[in-house]
């Protein structure tokens, strides 16, 4: 799809519970095992793949835990494709977003 840079794993925000400490902690190491989200920047595009979706926006984005970095990474609108998602110059942008560790080859 692209090449980028990782910068740091995502935080998933818990949910505050009333049952304790013990349970926010397995349920931040069950986000983190099952739906891990790192940030990467200075993404591009590989050839031909600016139309190509980018695969994120519902998975983190619209999810509890990763919400909060709509606002971070986007201004307005969310990306539907990846070309939306990075600068379409094929230039390296500054922008940031999030990235599912599991789909990266080095």
């Amino acid at each position: 799809m692209g090449t980028g840079c990782v910068w740091r794993a995502a935080d998933p925000t818990v949910p505050s519970l009333t049952a304790g400490a013990s349970l926010g902690q397995d349920l931040r190491a069950d986000i983190v095992n099952n739906m891990p989200a790192v940030e990467l920047f200075a993404v591009t595009c590989a050839v031909g793949k600016d139309g190509a979706d980018y695969p994120f926006t519902a998975a983190f984005y619209d999810s509890v835990p990763y919400r909060r970095y709509k606002k971070l990474h986007f201004d307005d609108l969310l990306p539907g494709t990846m070309g939306e998602a990075v600068r379409a110059s094929g230039s390296p942008d500054r922008s940031v977003l999030l990235w599912d560790p599991r789909y990266i080859s080095a």
